[in-house]
């Protein structure tokens, strides 16, 4: 997911769309056949938004995981 130059990095320093990496990252260690993401893109930038969209969705396909998505922005509904 491209975080490895974080690894020495507080959570809390790390820029908000890497913070969103790394817990969709901790979500999928485990390979689960459902995914649960409540407003996974809010307060991102268009371009975090884009990233976090895109790594979703491939994680999503990786691990074949049925996904629940909230948001309430209903131009923002579909992951990448």
């Amino acid at each position: 997911m491209g975080l490895h130059q974080y690894r020495d990095t507080a959570f809390a320093e790390i820029r908000p769309e890497a913070r969103r990496l790394a817990l969709l990252a901790r979500a999928a260690v485990h390979g689960p056949a459902l995914l649960l993401l409540d407003e996974p893109c809010q307060g991102l930038d268009a371009e975090g938004r884009s990233t976090v969209q895109a790594a979703i969705a491939a994680v999503a396909e990786a691990l074949s995981a049925a996904m629940i998505y909230v948001t309430h922005d209903p131009k923002r509904s579909r992951p990448a």
